[in-house]
């Protein structure tokens, strides 16, 4: 009886560690997720490459052989130079008469800030005039409500990594749950700005008759030599933007398995642990095992009187 009891104490110790070791390890890795989909979110806010504008110029140069009158645009017009934005500033070449000045010259694109260029060369009517104004406030509108949201999400999973590591020092349930709550929140945070960001491209490309927005390329005389050789695509802050969802989902999810695993394989097991019971992680139980170990009658062989 002796041995079993040995045993079955030794098989629980075995199953408590891994346990404990595989918690251990999910929470070093949501952890890592929380700071990579942090770093991720502070690339996008920080850089200019939402949208990119390219411009095949070899291409264009060919057919200015057979268009003189494009020869003068191609060296003087921004709309044939390469350019892109961000959600804060604009970048653009400088030209001054036939030479570029600057290839990547970034102005402040602040939508609470700017005071836009109209170009009112196709508004005929007042009612025209009140739709674009109207287009224009709510691209304004959508900018702000991106960048905060975005903002947001790179605080909430700031405090999630942060939470993580404190989790993982104290070992105490009621934080972990405080992490994964920071995580999910960080997580919708950003998912929305950019589902936001989908609609604030949409109205800048198709209904924005505002200088610098891509729809008053598609109305301006010379886009019909541009249209064959400008390819309008999303950049890398763009990209970087849906990774930190991936990654802010991805933390959610760990710190969410950790929660569970805790209380299914950790807590539950032993319900006389007190520590275990207030939230502890890897606190031992030797001393509740050697008391359930003491109540156990082990009966004595006894010999037949003669």
């Amino acid at each position: 009886m002796s041995m079993y009891l040995q045993r079955h104490s030794s098989v629980k110790a075995m199953a408590n560690v891994s346990a404990k070791t595989r918690l251990k390890i999910l929470s070093i890795v949501a952890v890592c997720s929380s700071f990579l989909a942090c770093i991720s979110l502070i690339i996008a806010l920080a850089t200019d490459h939402w949208q990119d504008i390219q411009v095949d110029r070899a291409g264009l140069l060919k057919i200015v052989q057979y268009k003189p009158d494009l020869q003068q645009p191609l060296s003087t017009n921004v709309l044939y130079f390469d350019r892109h934005r961000g959600l804060f500033r604009y970048c653009r070449a400088v030209l001054r008469r036939t030479k570029i000045i600057s290839k990547s010259n970034c102005l402040r694109d602040l939508a609470f800030e700017r005071s836009p260029v109209l170009d009112l060369s196709h508004v005929e009517t007042p009612a025209e005039l009140q739709s674009l104004m109207s287009d224009l406030k709510i691209r304004n509108i959508l900018v702000i409500t991106t960048t905060v949201l975005m903002t947001m999400a790179d605080v909430g999973v700031l405090f999630a990594a942060i939470i993580g590591l404190v989790a993982i020092s104290i070992n105490q349930r009621t934080i972990y749950t405080a992490a994964m709550t920071f995580a999910f929140l960080a997580t919708v945070f950003a998912g929305s700005s950019m589902a936001i960001f989908h609609g604030l491209d949409f109205l800048e490309r198709t209904k924005l008759n505002v200088y610098m927005f891509p729809a008053v390329i598609r109305q301006n005389k010379s886009y019909n030599e541009l249209k064959s050789y400008t390819d309008i695509r999303q950049g890398y802050s763009y990209y970087f933007g849906w990774f930190s969802v991936f990654l802010c989902g991805l933390s959610a999810i760990l710190y969410l398995d950790v929660w569970k695993t805790l209380i299914e394989k950790v807590l539950r097991p032993h319900p006389g642990n007190t520590s275990s019971s207030s939230g502890s992680l890897f606190s031992g139980n030797s001393a509740s095992e050697r008391k359930r170990a003491s109540r156990v009658r082990v009966p004595s062989a006894r010999c037949p009187l003669p």
